[in-house]
């Protein structure tokens, strides 16, 4: 019997379209015939999600976990962001626990402070019966108020905000200092699919547990603290979650979430007796490991063991720095700082890096911190070494005070100063296995560069996308500064930290960056997409004036609410051009999208600006 392509059994099928790298590719043999048809629909488009994205886990409706899923990662690859302060009018929010809308919300009032509020974010969505159908949370600390958004996408948009603050809590005093949105299936009880909870700890000591619904609010849970200042704080994914809270400087306590009494189950001093040093943050690398940032220390990362008994016990592992880029912090007896009088630092945020399907290992085997000497440490507790890899930016070495992970592809870092948001490559085992410009055509131009394991057929283009991919600095800025009341220190907003960052899944095209005053949303998109992610389609709001051309319409963009920002990609030599992003305008029909261009057509690089790089 004579054997075809058509007659091959699925499982030889499924080998051969692993080894696709283009989506059209997939997309042209479902065209073939019936056969092929119902196998890349059924089959075929679920194996291209988990073999070219191994590391991000999606919803079943894999069609459009594809869509989605490539056009973020050519976005990323051609620096395509869209960018807007987040913002809401008084009419449109409820302030609880009074349920009513507020008179004026006080965002840009002075209310005492010298400074803006420094706000610490939490998101996450939920999946509805199609990919387009689904609800997202919002939630940040502004000062002493909680600001809540709750958005569902189905036929339409509803938003609805909500204000949080007690009578009795004041700016200062009882700031927000960690924030935690509880999913729904962490409820103990039937949940109402409208409600919200949220655990909120604050300065002044108090760690509660809020329920929210409608115009309402009450404290279902008021966890023991002693009144020492909660430093931070984190929930694990468990279905019967853990509380893991940084009080004053030296104490982690561990707390039943769902404990009627809100006593802790079990408490560990993180700080030696007679040490300097303090508890920056908390994190669990998996529902049994918690990760614990600290400093000054010579040994600044703490992993514990979650005991069957949910006691801490000693550190399972202490990580260093491991090499002399470490800040030296001295006593005033001129000593070491460190444990061991070795080059002390300090490490604030902590993630872990999911399980990869290609990889192997298990959640939280890898995990990233950022360090005081703006180091970027990729760890594995695999490994006997003190961290496996290193990212640093040549040309900025402020500390990290926030970071974001993509599964294993990406990920983001806020520095220090300058509101500066880091764009990185991870490049690990498990992680990225697409690359768009496998889509395009080669490029007619000489190669100047030697090819690594490609044929004598590739080009500088598809060289450059796997080999030469540069990490970037994201000048992230609100586009107004708030009221005039605050003049004082609107020069400082500038030069803001990025205090947060938060995006509601591995798969949502969207991140929420925290700066002073202010949170940004950033959306990995272009305008010149020709199929955006399908969940930009469903969004209000089109303005079809605006790079409508040949390219569709950038719904839910809105041209007087855009940022225009600036980025430099990463360089030892520092004399890399700083572009800037130019204002919507429309596209002419005769526009030609730059097919072979690491940058987005929005990108330009102003003269005046690129003088001082050369």
């Amino acid at each position: 019997m004579e054997s075809n392509f058509m007659n091959l059994p699925i499982e030889l099928l499924s080998h051969i379209v692993i080894q696709i790298d283009a989506v059209k590719t997939l997309a042209s043999l479902a065209l073939t015939c019936r056969r092929l048809y119902t196998f890349v629909e059924r089959d075929g488009f679920r194996l291209f999600v988990q073999n070219k994205f191994p590391s991000i886990q999606t919803p079943p409706y894999w069609k459009q976990a594809v869509h989605a899923l490539t056009s973020a990662s050519k976005a990323w690859d051609r620096k395509a962001f869209v960018s807007r302060s987040i913002t809401f009018k008084d009419s449109d929010a409820i302030e609880i626990p009074w349920g009513k809308p507020p008179r004026m919300w006080k965002r840009g009032a002075v209310r005492a402070q010298t400074m803006g509020y420094q706000p610490v974010i939490d998101s996450y969505q939920e999946m509805g019966d199609s990919w387009i159908s689904r609800s997202e949370t919002l939630a940040w600390g502004a000062g002493a108020e909680l600001i809540l958004r709750s958005t569902k996408l189905t036929d339409r948009l509803d938003t609805k905000w909500m204000l949080y603050q007690e009578h009795e809590q004041k700016d200062g005093k009882h700031d927000i200092t960690s924030l935690n949105l509880l999913r729904p299936s962490q409820w103990l009880a039937h949940h109402n699919e409208d409600a919200t909870q949220v655990i909120i700890g604050r300065a002044d000591g108090s760690l509660d547990r809020v329920h929210m619904v409608q115009d309402q609010s009450r404290v279902v849970i008021k966890y023991a603290t002693d009144s020492r200042p909660v430093r931070s704080a984190a929930v694990n994914q468990s279905s019967i979650p853990l509380l893991a809270a940084g009080l004053s400087d030296d104490t982690v306590a561990i707390y039943d979430v769902n404990s009627e009494t809100g006593d802790p189950v079990g408490e560990t001093s993180v700080i030696p007796s007679g040490k300097m040093g303090r508890t920056w943050s908390t994190r669990f690398l998996n529902h049994k490991r918690l990760a614990v940032g600290l400093g000054p220390s010579s040994m600044p990362i703490h992993i514990y063991e979650i005991a069957p008994d949910r006691v801490l016990a000693k550190p399972l592992r202490q990580f260093g720095s491991g090499n002399a880029d470490a800040q030296l912090f001295r006593n005033d007896d001129g000593a070491s700082s460190g444990d061991t009088g070795d080059l002390a630092s300090s490490v604030y945020p902590i993630v872990p890096l999911g399980a990869s399907s290609s990889a192997g290992g298990a959640d939280g085997d890898l995990f990233l911190s950022g360090w005081f000497s703006g180091a970027i440490r990729l760890h594995d507790l695999r490994s006997p070494a003190s961290y496996c890899a290193v990212f640093d930016d040549p040309m900025d070495n402020s500390p990290i005070y926030s970071l974001l992970a993509i599964g294993r592809e990406r990920f983001f870092a806020g520095a220090g100063r300058n509101c500066i948001l880091k764009g990185f490559d991870l490049r690990v085992a498990g992680g990225r296995a697409y690359f768009a410009a496998d889509a395009s055509s080669c490029v007619n131009e000489p190669r100047s560069k030697k090819p690594i394991k490609l044929s004598d057929s590739c080009c500088n283009y598809h060289y450059s996308s796997r080999f030469d991919r540069r990490n970037f600095n994201l000048y992230v800025r609100p586009s107004s500064i708030p009221s005039s009341s605050r003049v004082r220190y609107r020069d400082r907003l500038d030069w803001s930290p990025i205090y947060s960052l938060s995006s509601p899944s591995a798969y949502s095209p969207t991140v929420y960056a925290g700066i002073e005053d202010s949170i940004i949303k950033i959306d990995l998109r272009s305008l010149t997409d020709k199929h955006p992610d399908p969940v930009f389609e469903r969004l209000p709001d089109p303005l079809s004036k605006f790079g409508r051309g040949a390219y569709g319409n950038p719904q839910g963009i809105l041209a007087a609410d855009t940022l225009n920002l600036a980025i430099q990609e990463q360089s030892t030599t520092g004399k890399t051009p700083l572009m800037k992003q130019s204002s919507f305008a429309p596209l002419p029909s005769t526009h030609k999208v730059k097919e072979h261009s690491r940058w987005d057509e929005r990108w330009e690089m102003p003269s005046n600006i690129n003088k001082a790089f050369h």
